[in-house]
């Protein structure tokens, strides 16, 4: 289908995963920390690519549960990035696989040096539980229902 491949080339190019990793790069040691682009960068390097295949598969569908899908992939793709960022600091190098405070120590733009680790961890819930009102609507979606809260819930 012409518009799932359009739609595809878009949430990959540079409007998309290019974009948040061009502008993820960018705001490196930033002094200049706010939600908005932590968003921008969260929204385009994770977000576009948990949700291109479920739009993708909604086109292919007739378009079926498309504003719950892309609602959701937004959702899950900033929570996706806040977990990661809650796990720099509270994992081990054995549950996470990479050096503790990295993020820190190189002074990337976070969502704990937005928020600090509490309003993180809030966020984190916030948009899980955004999550679980797009699937309210999804009918048969226990798969989805359970790879929100592993996400939700994972350590490494």
């Amino acid at each position: 289908d012409a518009k799932a491949l359009k739609l595809l080339a878009n949430y990959a190019g540079t409007f998309g995963m290019i974009a948040g990793q061009v502008y993820d790069l960018q705001n490196e040691k930033s002094k200049d920390v706010n939600k908005q682009t932590l968003y921008t960068i969260y929204h385009n390097k994770t977000a576009k690519l948990l949700t291109a295949p479920m739009l993708i598969a909604s086109i292919i569908a007739g378009n079926k549960y498309y504003d719950n899908f892309e609602k959701l992939g937004y959702n899950l793709g900033i929570m996706f990035q806040i977990s990661d960022d809650i796990m720099d600091v509270e994992g081990t190098i054995e549950s996470i696989g990479k050096t503790p405070n990295k993020d820190l120590e190189e002074d990337k733009l976070t969502s704990i040096k937005v928020f600090g680790l509490d309003g993180a961890k809030q966020m984190r819930e916030y948009h899980y539980l955004e999550c679980l009102k797009q699937l309210a609507d999804i009918e048969n979606c226990d798969f989805l229902m359970q790879f929100c809260k592993k996400m939700y819930e994972r350590t490494k």
